[in-house]
């Protein structure tokens, strides 16, 4: 017979009790939500809030096992999406190290960065401001997230009706040199490859 497991030093009631004092429950906590907890294999209680009728979940809050600290709380959307918690390696792994990052932007905005002052180079501008949004994004901070991206999709939809209907006038064609372009293809991707390795 396999060895019985090893009593929890925090028992459930005493997790439960922990995550409902937080700030994150306190919040969330009225007359129709209920708390549920489960042990995970890592050392943690993950205790929830939900409403009923709906069982949606309200807050999620994560007690280590042997000390009762709060290692994690959440609400709203990100209690019940762990992908909007800014885990690292989440999304991209290590693309979303500055340095690469960086270095793919400068190479999408490379060939379009000489000539003078146009639209093009707002056009370009505004994609390359996705990733603003997109590291805040990845840094847990949803609420600045979400709401800059919408200006630039307004920007790019007028900017698509207005070629839509105007024309695009001059063709686009890359002017850095094609030396510059190919080494940077090169390097960005070994380099991000030698990086996956070491994760």
């Amino acid at each position: 017979m396999p060895a019985p497991a090893a009593a929890q030093p925090v028992a459930r009631a005493e997790a439960v009790r922990i995550a409902s004092e937080t700030e994150e429950m306190r919040g969330e906590r009225g007359p129709r939500t209920y708390l549920r907890a489960r042990h995970e294999p890592r050392g943690r209680w993950v205790v929830s809030m939900y409403v009923s009728p709906s069982g949606q979940e309200l807050a999620q809050v994560h007690v280590d096992d042997r000390t009762g600290r709060v290692l994690e709380a959440w609400t709203g959307v990100q209690a019940r999406w762990p992908m909007a918690r800014g885990y690292p390696g989440a999304f991209g792994r290590a693309v979303n190290r500055p340095w690469i990052w960086i270095g793919l932007s400068v190479l999408f905005a490379l060939p379009f960065l000489r000539g003078p002052p146009r639209m093009l180079h707002l056009d370009v501008a505004v994609l390359l401001a996705f990733g603003l949004s997109y590291a805040a994004f990845n840094a847990a901070d949803i609420d600045l997230s979400v709401p800059t991206v919408y200006p630039l999709l307004a920007y790019l939809l007028a900017r698509m009706l207005w070629v839509g209907f105007r024309g695009l006038g001059t063709r686009l064609r890359p002017s850095a040199p094609v030396a510059v372009l190919a080494a940077w293809a090169v390097a960005l991707p070994l380099a991000a490859a030698r990086t996956f390795r070491w994760e």
